[in-house]
């Protein structure tokens, strides 16, 4: 084993170290976070917070549950038969490539972006 190669190995072993600490330096922390919010959280806590009454937010829980179903129900079936036709039967030619671009720039993306990208858009610049 060259001087080099010993070298190499040891700088390698530290950065991963240092890698892992850091690593769980930010897991801690993250830990850390959730501890305080779920404490903070459960003293605050009211029974009538849940409520369909007053300012209860079942209503709210109720309709997101209700849009994320609607939504189901109309995007499944699509979704499911465009990546179908787009794996199995479309042609490889300049549109399909395009597409298929698209697809994978929008998976890339968080949908927290996307949301604030279409915030961005259609509530600051059109009003």
């Amino acid at each position: 084993m060259t001087v080099k190669h010993r070298r190499a190995k040891i700088e390698d072993k530290t950065a991963t170290v240092i890698l892992y600490l850091v690593a769980g330096f930010f897991l801690l922390l993250l830990a850390a976070f959730t501890i305080y919010i779920l404490y903070k959280g459960a003293i605050a806590y009211k029974p009538g917070y849940l409520g369909f009454r007053g300012q209860g937010l079942g209503k709210e829980f109720f309709n997101t549950i209700y849009l994320v179903f609607i939504s189901l129900i109309i995007t499944l079936p699509i979704g499911v038969s465009a990546g179908i036709y787009m794996a199995e039967y479309a042609r490889d030619n300049s549109l399909t490539r395009f597409l298929r671009t698209c697809i994978e720039t929008l998976s890339s993306l968080p949908s927290i972006v996307v949301g604030l990208f279409g915030y961005l858009v259609f509530l600051v610049m059109i009003h």
